[in-house]
């Protein structure tokens, strides 16, 4: 028998497995399915492939594939589906829209692994909440998993958040004292102005999608800093073969006279400090180069970025028994 939920139903005592006054056996299907995508499972179960359209849409597809799942009926339909999918003239979306859920139930219904794991991606890193939805009958189990992965991920991405003010505050950062504070300054106000709210259980997590908190955090604003060459903890390689990088320079020239005067450059004036002004002792308290750090939040955050998003797969059709 093509319905394996039909040939369990006629096993059992119930009013279907009893013949009617005609002999026949009648199962009756309230209105529940789409008349039309009915008809044709019915005639791919019972053999009349002549009577089937040599092209589906999608939404007839999701109907097939909603009477298939309720009928157990898979492998009766699978190279009839098969086939229309090849010619399928539209793709699986790359973004949020009322197709994704169809999608999701005709990979799960008639097996197709890639096309299950690319939109249940989607969904994971798209969507702000649970996938819900009365008119395509998605099985709770998918929508459960869909949804877990989607509260794991922003509960990994708020701890490295979490993680990395603790690293700045301890002062595991190889930068200045004043760059880590201003980055921890403007680190925890972008963090409070963000939609990415800090120690939440999993349950109360915003309802914002993984792609609204990545954008979040990639659009935090970083202060300018500058800091003389002495007072930078790390190497200063990158900062002293790129002239951009200065911000000032004191510098001892000296005039037709031979007096000495201090000339403080930068890229908006040139400013000259008589000797008979400024005494030797101090030139000291003047740094006699200023970097601009090229430190910022974004910076701290984009290598663990790349690697999460990366990491980020859909979920897997052989993870979820019954629907191979």
């Amino acid at each position: 028998m093509a319905s394996a939920r039909a040939k369990t139903m006629y096993r059992t005592k119930c009013k279907e497995s009893v013949p009617d006054a005609d002999g026949f056996f009648h199962w009756k299907f309230e209105p529940i399915f789409d008349r039309m995508a009915f008809e044709i499972v019915m005639n791919i179960i019972h053999g009349q492939t002549h009577l089937l359209p040599d092209k589906v849409t999608l939404d007839t597809l999701a109907h097939v594939a909603a009477i298939t799942d309720d009928l157990q009926c898979h492998n009766a339909v699978k190279f009839v589906t098969d086939a229309w999918l090849e010619r399928m003239q539209t793709s699986p979306p790359k973004e949020i829209c009322p197709d994704l859920r169809k999608w999701i139930l005709v990979a799960s219904v008639l097996h197709q692994p890639d096309i299950f794991q690319s939109t249940t991606r989607l969904a994971i890193v798209q969507c702000r909440g649970p996938l819900l939805g009365d008119d395509i009958p998605i099985p709770p189990t998918i929508i459960d998993a869909i949804e877990s992965m989607r509260i794991q991920l922003l509960g990994e991405l708020t701890k490295e958040v979490e993680q990395t003010i603790d690293r700045l505050s301890r002062g595991n950062s190889p930068c200045t004292f004043e760059c880590r504070s201003m980055l921890l300054g403007a680190l925890i106000q972008e963090t409070q102005c963000a939609r990415i709210r800090l120690s939440d259980s999993f349950g109360s997590l915003p309802n914002i999608s993984l792609t609204t908190a990545l954008s979040d955090i990639r659009n935090f604003r970083s202060p300018d800093i500058y800091t003389s060459l002495s007072e930078y903890d790390g190497p200063m390689d990158e900062y002293q073969s790129r002239e951009s990088n200065v911000a000032w320079k004191l510098e001892r020239v000296f005039e037709e006279h031979g007096h000495a005067s201090y000339s403080k450059k930068d890229k908006k004036h040139r400013k000259r400090i008589s000797a008979a002004d400024m005494r030797e002792n101090e030139l000291d308290a003047y740094p006699r180069t200023l970097f601009r750090h090229q430190c910022s939040i974004v910076r701290l955050f984009e290598p663990f970025l790349q690697k999460f998003e990366a990491s980020i797969t859909g979920l897997n059709l052989s993870d979820f028994s019954g629907m191979e």
